[in-house]
């Protein structure tokens, strides 16, 4: 029994070890398990973090790769900072040169404008002297000639005239009879027959005028050219001469008073000058900065030329010499103009702001203006001086008493429009008459005695631009858009 008491008492304690270690293994595996989760999560947290630390080192290099892109730009930025820096004190070096320069300068144009006032102080006391001498001279010359002319008149006065018993009645289109501004008997009948028509130019015939003698005549056109027609006895005319030289279309011609040069303006802003004799061309005047629409002889002195153009002045120019000697201020645009005295020293313009106005260019002043309701086209001086016709855009004729300053009639009617900014209208020889070119083709002819439409002529197929009566008052010339001009006579 003490054997087996032994034994079992061996195989409790045995026992008991084994559920102990029972116990101990069951911990371990427990603490293994919770090792093995916890390498687990490890594990995951590790392959986290290695993922964070390369999108850090890509970061880092993209951080790299900008830094490196920064740091070069900045270099770059440094160098054209550095060439910056430079050329602007080659600026500023330059700039104060230039500064020295300009000081200088202003120095000698302060000079130079206190010898420029002298001068032209001078040369203003030099040309009122020669304006002075010339009055003198233009008035001795025109007393002469009214001495002249009185004793003529008084020789003519003491021959004895008969004219025959016929009727000269206007009403049927007949010679009507008035008395000149020279006292001698002028006899004016209105043209109605159209005895040639011509295509004159290669566009629209945008002036016609008669020389001083009427046996010939000369036009222009938007084709630049001036051509010279010769008139004869049979209600016929023939191309003498084409003028070349204007470099847009021509916009007025005149002969002048000895026939030996023919004057046009031209939208090229110039004047040209044409001798006759040997159709060569002598002047060109360049000064207008626009169109110029105008020009004149003045006076009897075919060397001083007045000029109306778009840019808003009147030039007066001397041949002579070649320059432009007096440049008035108008403040509109002139569309035609006329000198109202022999020597040619009071002009009066038409201009696009309604107004006509009057010039002494001896001292350069506006001496008076009338108000119209219309932008003036064309104005016309009757011989006798005392007259002006004034064409304007509300589609009428105006007649002014330039003695008493005033319009005293105004002309228009049924079908009658202005057709454009320079369509030309004119007086008969002996201011009897008016007449104007319409834009339905027509020409109306007005009778100043009466102040009734007398005629309207029927013949063109486009707008009548331009018209100018003969100076014996023996035919009418007219022209229109489409290239044609029709010479019109009474028989």
């Amino acid at each position: 029994r003490i054997a087996v008491g032994g034994n079992g008492s061996f195989n409790s304690d045995k026992e008991l070890k084994i559920y102990k270690l029972q116990e101990e293994l069951t911990e371990l595996h427990r603490t293994k398990g919770e090792h093995a989760q916890k390498i687990i999560q490890l594990t995951i947290d590790l392959k986290a973090k290695d993922d964070l630390i390369l999108q850090k080192d890509l970061i880092i290099r993209e951080n790299q790769n900008q830094m490196d892109s920064v740091l070069s730009e900045n270099g770059r930025l440094n160098s054209l900072i550095a060439d910056l820096d430079a050329a602007n004190q080659a600026i500023k070096d330059e700039h104060q040169a230039l500064q020295m320069l300009c000081n200088s300068t202003e120095e000698k144009y302060k000079n130079l404008q206190f010898e420029y006032q002298e001068l032209v102080q001078r040369c203003m006391h030099q040309k009122a002297l020669e304006a002075d001498l010339l009055n003198m001279q233009n008035e001795v010359l025109a007393s002469r000639r009214q001495q002249k002319l009185q004793q003529e008149l008084i020789d003519a006065a003491n021959e004895p005239i008969f004219l025959p018993p016929v009727s000269l009645s206007p009403e049927n289109g007949k010679r009507s009879s008035s008395y000149s501004s020279l006292g001698m008997i002028c006899l004016t009948s209105v043209p109605d027959r159209p005895t040639q028509s011509t295509e004159c130019h290669e566009g629209e015939v945008m002036t016609v005028r008669f020389s001083p003698s009427g046996k010939y005549f000369v036009t222009g056109g938007s084709d630049r050219k001036v051509k010279i027609w010769e008139i004869d006895g049979r209600g016929a005319f023939k191309e003498l001469a084409t003028l070349t030289g204007c470099r847009q279309s021509v916009t007025c011609t005149r002969f002048d008073l000895l026939e030996k040069l023919i004057l046009a303006s031209s939208n090229d802003n110039a004047c040209w000058i044409w001798s006759i004799n040997d159709l060569r061309l002598r002047h060109t005047l360049t000064g207008h900065s626009n169109k110029v629409m105008t020009a004149k002889f003045l006076g009897t002195d075919s060397s001083k030329i007045a000029s109306g153009s778009y840019d808003r002045t009147i030039k007066v120019w001397d041949l002579r010499s070649k320059v432009c000697t007096k440049t008035i201020f108008a403040g509109s645009s002139c569309n035609d103009l006329v000198t109202s005295d022999i020597a040619g020293t009071t002009i009066i313009s038409g201009h696009f702001d309604k107004k006509i106005r009057f010039w002494d260019i001896r001292c350069d002043q506006n001496s008076n203006e009338i108000q119209l309701q219309g932008k003036v086209a064309s104005l016309d001086l009757s011989q006798d001086m005392n007259y002006l016709l004034a064409c304007t855009r509300d589609d009428s004729l105006k007649l002014i008493d330039l003695r008493r300053n005033q319009i005293v009639s105004t002309y228009r009617t049924d079908g009658f429009k202005v057709a454009f900014d320079y369509t030309r209208a004119c007086f008969s020889p002996d201011a009897q008459y008016a007449l104007c070119g319409s834009h339905d083709n027509n020409i109306y002819v007005w009778n100043t005695r009466t102040n009734q439409l007398d005629k309207v002529l029927k013949e063109h197929k486009s707008a009548v631009i331009a018209t100018a009566w003969h100076p014996h008052g023996s035919s009418i010339l007219s022209s229109d858009k489409n290239k044609h001009v029709i010479l019109w006579n009474d028989f």
